[in-house]
């Protein structure tokens, strides 16, 4: 695709045919052969290459002003916020309300795979049809990164809605973050350690609810990380090192007289999740940070993703 082509190298080529464009004009002049068949044929080649050149530019403009319809009203635009194949998100709007709430989907899949895809229909009518923007964003994955690269994804992410979505009918300030499994652990990471947010010039403000669905021990590092060994090789794979870990756990920076959004903890029954999101919930409490904890029995950990928010009705 062309919107998958570095602008700056476009850029580069542009210059370097237009420069070629002047040159062969004035060679021809030089040599009075102006308006000869050969002159005017070769000027006229790189003419046409410089057209379609420039309109392969405006197609890796970090907007895709050409929305897909998805579902009656109901329009995706798949933009590119920042330099990379993965720095990529669908917005999802009827574009028939200003300044609506705006619901940001960060995937799960243990940092090392996932899609904003995961983020599907039955959500997307279903924020659509109570007039709310949705978001789906993909962020740069394990191995080709790892912490923070993922995080600071996220946060260019999130900058890049708060320039921007005001024209696809959403208010930038009034962001909601909701993440599954380790995308649940980005999106607490993000309004915990802040200083990821401030990197990338966002506003922590801006971002009023996180729902955590079905978040496991990766929230805290706690010692139930060691009993689950497939867990624990996803952490160490997705921190690259150890002195990293501190910075990683989001549990680390809950702290008194610094603004939180509200926590949704919400999770199955399984044990392990359950146990970890109660000690999150615990920190929070100590800290006097609105939050709510929901255990939902008998549904899956994919389930708490499917069925978001059909449970919360």
């Amino acid at each position: 695709m062309l919107t998958e082509l570095k602008c700056v190298n476009w850029t580069v080529l542009i210059i370097g045919k237009f420069t070629m464009i002047k040159k062969y004009d004035y060679l021809c002049k030089m040599n009075d052969l102006l308006l000869t068949k050969e002159c005017s044929h070769n000027t006229m080649k790189y003419k046409f290459i410089f057209i379609y050149i420039v309109i392969a530019l405006y197609g890796c403009s970090s907007d895709n002003y050409y929305p897909e319809i998805i579902s009656g009203n109901i329009q995706k635009y798949t933009i590119f916020y920042g330099e990379y194949s993965k720095n990529q998100l669908d917005i999802y709007t009827t574009n028939t309300t200003a300044y609506a709430p705006v619901v940001v989907f960060i995937h799960g899949g243990g940092w090392y795979s996932g899609d904003k895809s995961d983020w599907n229909l039955p959500q997307i009518k279903c924020f659509a049809q109570r007039h709310y923007v949705s978001i789906s964003m993909n962020y740069r994955l394990t191995p080709e990164v790892t912490h923070p690269q993922h995080i600071q994804d996220v946060a260019q992410a999130i900058k890049w809605i708060e320039q921007h979505i005001k024209k696809y009918g959403g208010d930038s300030s009034n962001l909601i973050l909701i993440g599954h499994s380790a995308g649940a652990h980005l999106a607490a990471l993000a309004v915990t350690n802040q200083k990821y947010l401030k990197q990338a010039s966002a506003n922590i403000q801006h971002i009023k609810v996180v729902y955590l669905l079905d978040a496991g021990a990766y929230l805290n590092m706690d010692t139930l990380i060691g009993e689950n060994p497939s867990i624990s090789t996803l952490v160490q794979n997705a921190i690259g090192t150890t002195q990293l870990k501190y910075d990683f756990t989001p549990y680390n920076f809950i702290s008194k007289n610094k603004y939180y959004p509200k926590f949704y903890l919400i999770h199955s029954d399984n044990p392990y999740r359950s146990q970890a999101n109660a000690l999150f919930k615990k920190e929070l409490d100590k800290n006097n940070i609105y939050n709510e904890e929901h255990t939902l029995t008998g549904y899956s950990h994919s389930d708490i993703l499917k069925m978001f928010p059909s449970y919360l009705q």
